[in-house]
């Protein structure tokens, strides 16, 4: 919505016509401190919030001044029409997001499309490393010409493993890959499903993550059969309960009772460590659990600006030992890496287009808007978006009529004319299908 009015903006008032020798830019330049005073509003909410709200909040939460953005997260989070000053949720209140509860049974759906998913996509993935470890478990072994007759385990060349020193396991157990894979959805569940704080978005994000881990493990069930790499760690030792019987096998492992050494590219490690880690940067600042966090959430120090810098700690040191420790070849955790944060940011980016994408049914839009259709942070997004582009109209508007009261050449005037009209001819065409939406 930002980018279809910005894009209206340029074509209506800030392009310059040369016509006959004349330039607008002057006019437009004259204007343009009253145009950012009518979007300072909208386009810097949080950090005005933050510098005029402070003194008063570090004196009384109560007194704290309203905000727009704030008043209209607490109304989209908690359902109170139009909350004052006063009624500014606790942390201590509801941290385990009680309230929250209210909107289960409108996300049971969802949920239950989630969890199946989710279910569905990981068994496949445990099929193909049942699959995988039943038939190609000697293959190198038995295909590969040993260079020397004591070597018998295939390693392929890896620039990260001839890089980085190799990490042992047995003397440091705490940077097991397993225990890093871990942290990171651990910690989401824990801030996020049972901790939410009074601004939950539980049902949201569980949406979310469940999809998404389905979506990466069903491709990464194509991925490990469609190109089988020799194991890196050569100490893998597999666990195999139903080698005759590969959905039971498959179960087996879902479960994590067995284990399989076949599975390489791409880490399943990765994933869980890089979508663990962009969830937690993304949605410590969409649901915060302090309000005073969210105000100065501008700051270089603050709670919610240091959350994603010691997350890009986390991903970097998991990655590192994932591949120093030779879990995994380095392709393996880069390609991982690199699909997980395209589909993380590619959904994101989807779920915002849905209100002028519906239409579309040969798409996966119809689907996304039933899917976020209760969604608090989209309902939000759809208010600020709604809130800040009439604020770019008004402000185009009023340029306009002063360029006209100016009263420069007529050809100039009918020229730009044109382009407005032109161009709030869209944007009035996407506020009716965001507003039906």
């Amino acid at each position: 919505a930002v980018c279809i009015c910005r894009a209206a903006r340029e074509m209506a008032g800030c392009t310059v016509l040369p016509m006959d020798g004349i330039d607008l830019s002057p006019h437009l330049r004259s204007h343009r401190e009253r145009d950012n005073r009518s979007m300072g509003s909208a386009s810097d909410e949080g950090a005005n919030d933050f510098q005029t709200m402070s003194a008063t909040f570090s004196n009384s939460p109560s007194a704290l001044p309203r905000s727009r953005t704030i008043l209209d997260m607490i109304s989209a989070y908690t359902g109170q029409p139009d909350p004052a000053p006063g009624q500014l949720p606790s942390f201590l209140q509801d941290p385990f997001g009680c309230r929250d509860f209210a909107r289960l049974r409108d996300y049971v759906p969802r949920l239950v499309f989630s969890f199946g998913f989710y279910g569905l996509c990981m068994y496949l993935d445990c099929m193909s490393q049942a699959y995988l470890q039943h038939t190609m478990s000697t293959y190198y072994q038995t295909h590969w010409k040993p260079i020397f007759p004591e070597k018998h385990n295939v390693t392929l060349w890896d620039l990260g493993h001839q890089c980085l020193p190799r990490i042992d396991l047995d003397k440091h157990p705490w940077m097991s890959p397993d225990t890093l894979a871990m942290l990171g959805p651990n910690y989401l569940a824990i801030r996020f499903f049972v901790i939410p704080g009074p601004m939950s978005l539980r049902w949201t994000i569980m949406c979310r993550w469940f999809t998404l881990v389905g979506v990466l493990f069903l491709a990464r069930g194509f991925s490990i059969l469609s190109t089988v790499l020799p194991n890196p760690d050569h100490e893998c030792v597999p666990k195999i309960s139903h080698p005759n019987n590969l959905p039971a096998e498959a179960l087996a492992i879902f479960l994590a009772q067995d284990v399989t050494c076949q599975d390489v590219l791409y880490s399943g490690h990765t994933v869980a460590i890089t979508l663990s880690a962009l969830f937690i940067a993304e949605y410590s600042r969409k649901s915060p659990w302090l309000v005073r966090s969210w105000l100065g959430r501008h700051r270089v120090f603050s709670l919610l600006s240091i959350t994603p810098m010691l997350m890009v700690v986390y991903v970097l040191v998991g990655w590192y030992v994932i591949i120093a420790s030779r879990f995994h070849y380095t392709a393996d955790v880069f390609i991982g890496a690199l699909l997980t944060i395209f589909v993380f940011k590619t959904y994101h980016t989807a779920i915002k287009l849905v209100p002028v994408r519906t239409e579309i049914t040969c798409s996966i839009y119809p689907f996304l808007s039933w899917f976020e259709r209760d969604a608090p942070d989209m309902k939000l997004w759809k208010q600020v978006a709604l809130r800040r582009m009439k604020a770019v109209q008004e402000a185009d508007a009023e340029i306009t009529r002063d360029l006209i009261e100016d009263a420069p050449p007529q050809d100039i005037i009918q020229n730009g004319v044109d382009k407005m009209m032109s161009a709030s001819m869209h944007l009035s065409a996407s506020f009716a299908v965001i507003d039906a939406a």
